[in-house]
């Protein structure tokens, strides 16, 4: 009698377990102020990325999606969706497309694709700027830039940044006349707070150089103008650099910055210099001088990039950038990030992906057109999991361009190992923001009707695949 009870308890705690296996969540995506419209999920087999997507759902802004092995559940969705699906067939992987909808044709949108997406991820994707795209001449103010010393006129404006706001043409204004030669118009692109940070910075024609600061409350067409001065607040950071590939033009770009936790970054240009062939003494060995400040406490974070172009017949950039991890002095090595791979220009398929160990992730975009507005739709994928992909099936009236959006391009972590610790660190974690690093990247311009690329090639016409590369 107690082995048939023991049995039958066996029996029904195993028929528990097996329909509480269907309730496991495969995915999931939360929009925490990312999205600006309403965005549709695709989900395919990683084998059949050319087969009808396995689950698809609408979802509007600021909705949820879990997708569980036979039904979709949250909301809010919209249209006409398929709640009860089969995911039975996904194993460990699968691939996310995410389109967010759009039916302005002067506003150019994104299509992205997450290849090797692992099964029970949950994605909460957020960002700052709910509202970038629509940053128009509707709601704007006036940049007012005054001489902070008496007698004194301004000679230069260095730089000038208000936090959250997009710098517009000269033309867009619709303010009103000004009268300062240095006024700039800047738009309201925040959706979450009408209060910025205004910083700039001024030579004046005695050579003398000041930072100026502001908290700026939004005022449709009023006046933005600095109200705390520090002079000597400004200096030139020396970066040595040392390029390991034969380049032409070396570039240097700094910010300062504070992260929103969890949301994103909000930036302070202070300078962009480059350093040319034809410049006396240029060298792939050299210093490169930016100016910079380290007073600022609504953004005492530093982002720094050095890069160098190619000069040897492959147009293309190589970079190393920094988050909040730059010391001050030490040399910013920049080499190449080699990738190889086999193309079919009639339907943008990728075979014999292949990279070097260093690269954690390579994207690739190409220029398609829905109900002819367009789009970029962009991929992205570790390769040391995935060595070939063709066009995920979207039944949304897709027409390929057949041309690149941008330029194939590869990247390397310093603190994260593969796509899969990115996708956790910017979806899951929401760390990737606050957390200092570093990365070097590398993109290659190809015309489309190349249909065998190498990123170390010493010609166009005598490509060299990796395998020779690296014996």
């Amino acid at each position: 009698m107690k082995k048939y009870l023991l049995l039958m308890f066996f029996l029904f705690f195993w028929s528990c377990e097996n329909e509480d296996s269907g309730d496991d969540v495969i995915f999931k995506v939360t929009d925490a102020q990312y999205f600006s419209e309403n965005f549709i999920i695709f989900i395919h087999h990683s084998d059949n990325p050319g087969s009808n997507a396995l689950a698809k759902v609408q979802v509007e802004k600021g909705g949820t999606a879990t997708f569980k092995e036979n039904k979709i559940e949250g909301g809010p969705f919209f249209g006409s969706n398929v709640l009860d699906i089969d995911l039975s067939s996904i194993d460990n992987d699968f691939i996310v497309t995410i389109y967010e909808l759009n039916d302005n044709p002067e506003i150019r949108r994104n299509i992205t694709t997450n290849w090797n997406v692992k099964k029970g991820s949950e994605w909460n994707i957020s960002g700052l700027f709910s509202n970038y795209n629509e940053a128009g001449i509707s709601d704007q103010m006036i940049s007012d830039p005054i001489s902070p010393v008496i007698g004194t006129e301004i000679y230069d404006v260095l730089f000038e940044q208000l936090g959250s706001g997009y710098k517009t043409s000269y033309n867009e204004g619709y303010c009103g006349d000004i009268s300062n030669g240095w006024s700039s118009f800047y738009a309201n692109i925040s959706s979450s707070s009408d209060q910025f940070n205004y910083l700039i910075g001024l030579q004046l024609e005695d050579g003398s150089k000041h930072l100026g600061t502001a908290n700026v409350d939004w005022e449709t067409c009023g006046s933005i103008g600095a109200t705390n001065w520090i002079q000597d607040a400004l200096f030139e950071l020396e970066v040595p650099f040392e390029i390991s590939f034969d380049t032409d033009r070396v570039a240097g770009y700094i910010r300062n910055y504070n992260t929103i936790s969890g949301t994103g970054n909000i930036y302070y240009e202070t300078d962009y210099q480059s350093l040319n062939s034809y410049d006396s003494g240029f060298s792939t060995n050299g210093v490169i001088e930016l100016l910079t400040t380290d007073q600022l406490s609504f953004a005492n974070k530093k982002y720094l990039t050095i890069s160098g172009r190619r000069a040897d017949g492959i147009y293309g950039y190589s970079g190393t950038r920094y988050y909040d991890n730059y010391t001050y002095g030490n040399v910013v090595d920049v080499k190449d990030l080699t990738f190889n791979f086999n193309h079919d220009e009639e339907t943008g398929a990728l075979t014999n992906i292949t990279a070097e160990e260093e690269i954690d992730q390579v994207s690739f975009s190409y220029r398609v057109n829905v109900n002819d507005i367009l789009f970029y739709w962009n991929h992205y994928l570790d390769p040391k999991h995935v060595n070939q992909i063709s066009l995920p099936k979207l039944d949304i009236g897709l027409v390929n361009n057949l041309e690149w959006g941008w330029a194939p391009q590869a990247y390397s972590y310093d603190v994260y190992e593969g796509q899969d610790e990115i996708l956790n660190a910017l979806r899951v974690e929401n760390t990737w923001y606050q957390t200092p690093k570093t990365y070097r990247w590398s993109w290659y311009s190809y015309p489309w009707s190349e249909t065998s690329m190498n990123s170390e090639n010493e010609n166009d016409k005598n490509q060299k695949s990796l395998d020779k590369v690296w014996d």
